[in-house]
């Protein structure tokens, strides 16, 4: 996925953390009323891929290091690797994947559905043993860590 400069504010990343809980559960209500948003919000389809993809280049990022917090300079090494490893290039294409995707479903609450089940399954991949067990502990860590980093 390219890269457009964008920054995700805390309420979106608390977006997107609150449509993944509701993708992995199956919860088709809670995905509606978050799908739901104002004038120059982004649709949930699309900020569930853009989500993803940087949570998992950030995870990815994180395994090159062996360090939970990298330094800025380990951060860039780091990535320049990535970019040169088979599995650094899967992810790319795994996020070319989720952007189109999400272009296409505009505001479709089941395809969002999809792509928080697609993403919480990379992510797992990435950070347990994939086997998606300790997928909810996962997602309140993850939120519990954007609210630390936002006070």
């Amino acid at each position: 996925m390219a890269d457009d400069g964008s920054e995700l504010t805390r309420d979106e990343v608390l977006r997107a953390l609150a449509a993944l809980e509701a993708g992995w559960a199956g919860d088709e209500q809670a995905l509606a009323v978050l799908g739901e948003r104002a004038p120059g919000e982004r649709a949930l389809p699309a900020l569930l891929a853009l989500y993803g993809e940087r949570t998992l280049q950030a995870l990815l990022t994180i395994a090159i290091s062996g360090q939970e917090t990298p330094s800025s300079e380990q951060a860039l090494a780091c990535a320049d690797e990535l970019a040169h490893t088979v599995v650094g290039r899967i992810s790319g294409v795994l996020g070319q994947a989720l952007e189109s995707w999400a272009a296409g479903a505009g505001d479709d609450s089941a395809a969002a559905c999809q792509i928080a089940r697609t993403v919480i399954g990379a992510i797992a991949a990435v950070s347990q043993d994939a086997d998606g067990d300790d997928v909810l502990p996962l997602l309140a860590a993850l939120r519990t860590q954007t609210l630390r980093e936002s006070c």
